[in-house]
Order: structure tokens, then C-alpha cells, then sequence
């Protein structure tokens, strides 16, 4: 089945399982309070409440995936293509959207997310530019001011106050981005 199964760690016994999805699972992610999941699919993404799988949030889409719940739980961060989004866990409204960087007329992916504290995140993106997103403020300050190899995956410290960037030719960079 393409659904996420949640076990017990102590009895390896199924405790909850999510609603099926169209395709082949990618990613899923939990958010840090456990009251939801996302799930990335062949063709698009889905959010759930836990335990009763109740819908948070729903789009279809073809290409890569990115997740990212903010450290309280309140949003989740979807780069997917040309662009990234922040939803609301609330309703799963759009709260913030961004595109990738555009260069001669073609609009680059945005590849990867992670939240530094609430409403603020760092994005990378397919010509290796990282940015630092201020989702209140609605405001987006580029950290690399120079294009380098695609960012492939991003993961802040628990204070936010380092990134570990991994990027498309098998570096691992940290940043300070206080």
C-alpha cells in the first residue's frame, strides 16, 4: 500500500496509518508535535492531522519535492519546481510563496528547505543560491551572493544558528547564518 505505518517501538505493533496517496511515496515528514504528516508522492504532496487523517492540505504537481515543518509546528514549507510555498497547518492555507531565481528567461527549481526557528527558513535552490526567508516579514535576503552547485538538501541546527547544505556535487557546506 502507499501510506505511512506508525509502530509501536517497544511491541513492533502498527499504532496508526495514513490514508492511502495516488502514487508512489518520496518523503514524509512529521511534524515536531506529532499532530501531522506530509507526504510527498509521484505527482504531488499531501498533509494530514494525526491521529485522525484528517486533510491539511493537498497539491498535485510532477517534479522534485521538498519538505519542511517549522519547529513549531504551525507551518510547513513545500518547495516543489519553480517555486516554494509555506501553508498554514492550521487550514492549509498558502501563507508566503517564492519563486526560484530566474537567469535568461528560464526559471531555476527551488531544491530544498528547512526551517531556522518560526517564520524564518533558508532555501536553496538548482543554481546553488541559498536564501534566508522571513515568512512575517515577507521578505527574502540572498546568503550566496555567487552561483555554485545545485543545493540538494538543507539542515539547520536546533538553534538555527548553523546549515549543513548539501549540494549536487557530494560537498557538505556549514554556514553560520547568524
Amino acid at each position: 500500500k502507499r501510506s505511512v505505518i506508525f509502530y509501536d517501538l517497544e511491541s513492533w505493533q502498527p499504532i496508526r496509518q495514513t490514508r492511502e496517496v495516488p502514487a508512489d511515496i518520496t518523503r514524509f515528514l512529521v511534524s515536531p508535535d506529532g499532530s501531522a504528516v506530509a507526504i510527498g508522492y509521484s505527482g504531488g504532496f499531501l498533509a494530514y492531522g494525526l491521529p485522525d487523517n484528517s486533510p491539511i492540505a493537498e497539491k498535485k504537481f510532477f517534479g522534485n519535492l521538498f519538505l519542511a515543518w517549522s519547529r513549531d509546528s504551525t507551518m510547513l514549507a513545500v518547495a516543489c519546481n519553480n517555486e516554494g510555498v509555506v501553508l498554514s497547518h492550521a487550514n492549509g492555507a498558502q501563507v508566503y510563496a517564492w519563486p526560484g531565481p530566474v537567469k535568461e528567461k528560464y526559471a531555476y527549481p527551488v531544491m530544498a528547505v528547512d526551517f531556522l526557528a518560526d517564520g524564518l527558513l533558508v532555501a536553496g535552490d538548482n543554481l546553488g543560491y541559498l536564501s534566508r526567508i522571513d515568512v512575517r516579514a515577507q521578505t527574502i535576503q540572498k546568503l550566496a551572493g555567487t552561483e555554485a552547485t545545485p543545493v540538494f538538501t538543507i539542515s539547520a541546527a536546533p538553534n538555527g544558528s548553523v546549515v549543513a547544505v548539501g549540494r549536487g556535487n557530494g560537498s557538505l557546506e556549514l554556514w553560520d547564518i547568524t
